[in-house]
């Protein structure tokens, strides 16, 4: 709530963890850098800031590491 009155905030529930279900495919670390960076391409335009706990906190970096653009 403190970000959303300046900053666009999406909250992301990753497959296979916290409430959303198992998927069909894979879900490993490379699958879900993957589908992190296709709903940043998907929900987003241009840089942003991705702050992520525990397991997140290394998607992001791998995330960084993959698309630095972004």
């Amino acid at each position: 709530d403190r970000f959303t009155p300046r900053y666009r905030v999406l909250a992301v529930d990753l497959p296979g963890h916290g409430l959303s279900d198992r998927p069909d495919g894979p879900y490993d670390y490379p699958a879900l850098v993957e589908r992190l960076a296709h709903l940043l391409d998907q929900a987003t335009r241009g840089p942003v800031v991705l702050v992520g706990h525990s397991m997140g906190g290394q998607l992001a970096t791998g995330v960084a590491l993959a698309r630095p653009d972004r």
